[in-house]
C-alpha cells in the first residue's frame, strides 16, 4: 500500500527537525507516555498524528538549543497545541 506522500514528508522533517529515532525504537521507551499505535514517528509512518511523546521531544531539543546556544529558536504562541506543549516543557533542561 503506497504511504501518502504528506505524512512520510512530516515524518522525514521531524527527523530534520531533531527527533533523530523513530517512536518505536527501543532507546524511545519513556514512562508515563502511552503506547501509540498510529504516531507518525513511527518507522511505519501510518497516520500524519504525531503522539504528545514525539511532540515533546522536539519541543524539548530545541529548548535544549536554546539553552545550550543562548539563541531564540521557539517563539510562544498564544493558544494551540503547540502553546500548551510548549508551557508543560517550560523550563525543561534549565
Amino acid at each position: 500500500m503506497p504511504k501518502n506522500t504528506r505524512d512520510v514528508a512530516k515524518h522525514e522533517t521531524g527527523h530534520l527537525l531533531g527527533y533523530t529515532t523513530h517512536h518505536d525504537g527501543p532507546v524511545t521507551d519513556v514512562r508515563g507516555y502511552p503506547a501509540e499505535q498510529r504516531c507518525n514517528m513511527l518507522f511505519t509512518v501510518p497516520a500524519a498524528y504525531t503522539c504528545r511523546k514525539c511532540s515533546d521531544a522536539l519541543v524539548a531539543f530545541w529548548q535544549g538549543m536554546e539553552y545550550k546556544t543562548g539563541e531564540r529558536y521557539l517563539t510562544a504562541p498564544k493558544t494551540g497545541r503547540l502553546a500548551r506543549l510548549m508551557q508543560r516543557c517550560k523550563g525543561y533542561g534549565r
